[in-house]
């Protein structure tokens, strides 16, 4: 400001210098002391202006200084209180996803589970209808095997009758044979046997002869016959024991149904027996 000031009075007074006289040195060097004086002074205030200034602006920035500590102390706080946080937050989130990942495992195996049982409830439903279409021929197959066993005891009567009569065709057979053996060891005693006595014992060799091969063509024939029969009655046994372990099984179901009411037994494989009829029409077509 001062400066200013001078400057501007140095150019007035050098406006005036052409209009007035020239001052001498001694007052030129006054009128300086007298500016030097007051740009001293003005620099002085200056100085304590400034020095004041730097004061509070220190005092200004050490209090900026010590609230920005405390909120930066303030912030690592709750920076520190927030990864605790996180870090709980995604244990516990790791802990969810496992608890889940086995929830999901125990559901799948449940699923499979019940699939499974609903398989076997669904086979169970139909062996339980087919047994209870089957319990309708209970009394069929009760007279059938009464059939079977009277036409067994027929059989076996008839395969022992027939083994007698064999018996006695073997014996018969024997005693020819025999009889032939003596006869064909005794030869032609001499010439001196009438024609009698040669055409008696021609005779009684060609009826022998005769006789035994009928009755060896009987014995092959019942021989045969007694085969087919002891055939027949095999096939019959065979059927026969179908039939009681048929019975036995539905014995068994029954029981079980009676045990457990809300439970129908799995289908085994004797349950066959009432699909496939081609073996019994073979047995009874022998009839």
């Amino acid at each position: 400001m001062s400066s200013r000031h001078d400057r501007h009075m140095s150019s007035s007074s050098r406006h005036g210098n052409d209009q007035k006289p020239r001052i001498s040195k001694t007052e030129k060097i006054a009128e300086l002391l007298g500016k030097l004086k007051l740009l001293t002074e003005e620099n002085k205030q200056l100085k304590r202006e400034s020095k004041k200034n730097s004061s509070l602006s220190a005092d200004q920035h050490s209090g900026d200084n010590v609230e920005s500590h405390g909120v930066r102390d303030k912030l690592k706080e709750a920076l520190r209180a927030l990864k605790r946080v996180t870090v709980k937050q995604e244990m516990s989130l790791a802990t969810l996803r496992q608890r889940s990942k086995q929830r999901r495992g125990e559901l799948e195996q449940k699923n499979k589970i019940m699939k499974k049982l609903q398989e076997e409830n669904k086979a169970y439903r139909i062996a339980h209808e087919k047994i209870g279409e089957n319990n309708g021929n209970d009394d069929d197959l009760r007279a059938r095997i009464a059939d079977l066993e009277l036409q067994l005891a027929k059989e076996e009567n008839t395969k022992a009758e027939q083994s007698e009569k064999l018996k006695e065709r073997e014996a018969g057979i024997t005693s020819l044979q025999a009889k032939l053996s003596n006869m064909n060891k005794g030869g032609i005693r001499g010439v001196s046997r009438n024609a009698s006595s040669d055409s008696s014992v021609g005779g009684l060799s060609m009826a022998s002869a005769s006789s035994s091969l009928t009755s060896t063509e009987d014995v092959n024939r019942m021989k045969r016959d007694l085969a087919k029969k002891m055939e027949k009655i095999t096939n019959l046994q065979h059927e026969l024991e179908a039939c009681k372990d048929e019975i036995h099984d539905l014995k068994q179901k029954d029981q079980f149904s009676s045990a457990f009411p809300g439970m129908t037994p799995a289908q085994s494989d004797d349950d066959d027996f009432f699909d496939d009829d081609d073996g019994d029409d073979d047995v009874w077509a022998t009839f």
